[in-house]
């Protein structure tokens, strides 16, 4: 149930903007965005310096299910081909800087990268060990919002690890039983459930793990009384479900009752409308 490659993933867009016209500048963006990422998603090393064997990601797999932490702890950075993410960054900068207004900032940016000022390897570095401070003073440097840059500089590393979500079994994803990732480690904000079961979809890699249906996948509170959830009458595909000790919650899409075909990897785009009531509640509720 992985997500389909980036050209696969380009047709899902196609067929089906027309049925969320409301959404159309934002399905325009992700399309544009994956045609850049087409020939790092059709290398054999998927923006690696060299392809990961199937018995190293198994090692690598079994070693995070034995100690419950995300494939991507285990990578080291340097396995990433510097000049590939360099490219590819300056790519995306430069079409959302003629493209969006909110890209004028990454002029500065984009020249200081590509005379090496900047350092694509220390960037990836950053974006494997979750260090949101490197990012933060990378922002304040050159006047960019660091989401941007975590955009900018984990939208290469994509088809790497889309790829790795692919090839992990079964096994894995119907065992995790944690609140992140077992591949990338991000906590969604997004989960299909199917035949009584949660499946959280990874918004970045693609990946869906098991989880339990009475979890607060951010601060992982259990408690039924203080877990609640907000229907629609209009729209009973869609579920709201939040927690009350930490006031954030998750979008849960009913596959079963679907009227319109919600592509993997599109489930945060077209489900925005939910991120608006919710923020509307009482409790002000918060994203993972």
């Amino acid at each position: 149930m992985s997500r389909s490659t980036v050209k696969e993933q380009i047709r899902e867009i196609e067929s089906v903007i027309e049925e969320f016209p409301e959404y159309l500048d934002l399905l325009k963006l992700s399309k544009d965005v994956l045609k850049i990422l087409i020939p790092v998603d059709e290398s054999a090393t998927k923006g690696a310096r060299d392809a990961i064997s199937d018995e190293a990601l198994n090692n690598i797999k079994e070693e995070a299910v034995a100690l419950k932490r995300p494939i991507s702890n285990f990578l080291d950075p340097t396995i990433f081909n510097e000049r590939t993410v360099s490219n590819i960054v300056s790519e995306i900068g430069e079409y959302l800087m003629h493209t969006r207004p909110q890209g004028a900032p990454l002029r500065r940016f984009l020249t200081a990268l590509g005379s090496g000022a900047v350092d694509a390897g220390e960037a990836v570095k950053a974006i494997l060990e979750e260090n949101a401070e490197w990012l933060q003073r990378l922002g304040e440097k050159y006047g960019v919002e660091p989401s941007s840059l975590l955009f900018l500089f984990e939208t290469p590393l994509r088809p790497f690890f889309e790829d790795v979500a692919r090839r992990v079994d079964e096994e894995l994803i119907e065992s995790w039983w944690e609140p992140f990732c077992p591949v990338c480690g991000r906590t969604s904000i997004v989960a299909r459930i199917r035949q009584r079961k949660r499946y959280m979809t990874c918004t970045y890699c693609g990946a869906e793990y098991l989880v339990d249906l009475f979890l607060c996948v951010n601060c992982g509170n259990k408690e039924p009384n203080s877990l609640g959830f907000i229907t629609f009458k209009e729209h009973p595909e869609f579920e709201l479900n939040y927690c009350e000790k930490c006031n954030h919650y998750i979008k849960s899409i009913y596959e079963e009752r679907l009227r319109k075909k919600i592509p993997k990897g599109l489930e945060d785009l077209l489900t925005q409308g939910l991120d608006v009531l919710a923020e509307g509640h009482e409790l002000g509720l918060k994203r993972p």
